[in-house]
């Protein structure tokens, strides 16, 4: 189409200054300057057709998230053949997950992360509030039309978002340098926490040090020894290489994570129709793509097993339980004083398997 353009503004711009001949300058210094000028006013043109759209999120470029916003940044310009474009900031460049409820009614029209909403807050702790809690079915929930999503979805239309989609969930798991089989292995363990507070607290509860660090500074925390131990998603635990500086991959299955995809709400209903079947079919095609890139993560272990020397510790569910029920009734206090009771019964109710 570019092409088509150039060609055109060429051939008038050529016909202009040899029909017009009153010039000073020679035919040939003109006729190129006029075809580069067409062509600029062209290209300006076309650029004013263009919708730019802005999509941030938290994690490092190449995580599985960026990932996420790159196949979805390609969707979205295959589909609308280049006439809508998103430009993609890692790394929290437009602000931290703090500032996305306000980012996002403002100059930002898509975030992805655990965002603003409570929902998904509670749904992180499940493994906790429930005695018995099947990630599959959990997953269920999560889809579109389905229990959770419908809680989640209102929510973030009462603070102006649009859910375009949530992506797969997986569990939390620890890692260390020390061999934990149990629950009372904990206590030997400096395990690195996201910020004092809840989990600084839980982790205490086993006799574990913590300390504070961004996941930015994990890694040179782990190699310098100021710690031994952190817990993360298998995602984000090899796009960020922690398997460098730990020896255990435990599954303690302690926290259910899903990345949230969404969307400024008053800037999806001011686009035509098509634009908005075009979005949300991008978001589609790109959950779908995310769960063969997370098969490929998982598949991995056996990898990292063999060239760096990682063991997979497998916490049975009677293990698992003993730690879930030490943290029960403080994450059930924290949550109900946080979002109610009601809210928080209905969530699990909803993810019980019947």
């Amino acid at each position: 189409m570019m092409k088509k353009h150039w060609c055109k503004a060429a051939v008038l711009a050529i016909s202009a200054v040899l029909l017009t001949g009153c010039r000073s300058a020679s035919v040939g210094e003109n006729i190129f300057a006029e075809a580069e000028k067409n062509h600029m006013v062209q290209e300006e043109a076309e650029n004013e057709n263009v919708i730019y759209m802005t999509l941030t999120h938290s994690d490092t470029e190449g995580s599985l998230v960026d990932q996420a916003a790159r196949l979805f940044q390609n969707q979205v310009e295959s589909l609308s053949d280049g006439e809508m474009k998103v430009e993609i900031y890692p790394n929290d460049t437009l602000g931290t997950l703090e500032d996305s409820q306000q980012n996002l009614n403002d100059a930002i029209q898509f975030r992805i992360g655990s965002g603003p909403c409570t929902t998904m807050r509670i749904v992180s702790w499940l493994p906790v509030l429930m005695k018995d809690c099947d990630l599959t079915y959990v997953e269920s929930q999560l889809d579109y039309g389905e229990g959770v999503w419908n809680i989640l979805n209102e929510e973030a239309q009462q603070m102006g978002f649009r859910i375009l989609d949530i992506f797969p969930a997986t569990y939390r798991i620890l890692t260390s340098n020390q061999k934990v089989k149990s629950a009372e292995d904990l206590a030997k363990l400096k395990i690195r926490v996201i910020s004092p507070g809840l989990e600084s607290e839980l982790w205490g509860m086993t006799g574990a040090e913590t300390q504070a660090f961004s996941i930015d500074q994990v890694y040179l925390a782990l190699q310098q020894g100021i710690v031994d131990s952190e817990e993360n998603t298998i995602a984000i635990i090899q796009s960020h290489r922690l398997y460098e500086q730990q020896k255990y991959f435990i599954r303690t299955n302690h926290k259910i994570y899903a990345d949230v995809f969404y969307m400024n709400g008053q800037f999806y209903e001011n686009l035509l129709p098509e634009q908005q079947e075009l979005i949300d079919q991008a978001a589609e095609n790109t959950r779908n793509a995310l769960y063969i890139l997370e098969e490929t993560y998982l598949g991995r272990m056996d990898e990292l097993q063999n060239q760096y020397g990682v063991e997979v510790i497998s916490w049975s569910k009677e293990e698992q339980q003993k730690l879930m029920e030490l943290w029960r009734e403080p994450v059930q206090d924290l949550l109900k004083e946080k979002y109610g009771q009601d809210k928080v019964d209905e969530i699990v109710q909803i993810c019980t398997k019947k």
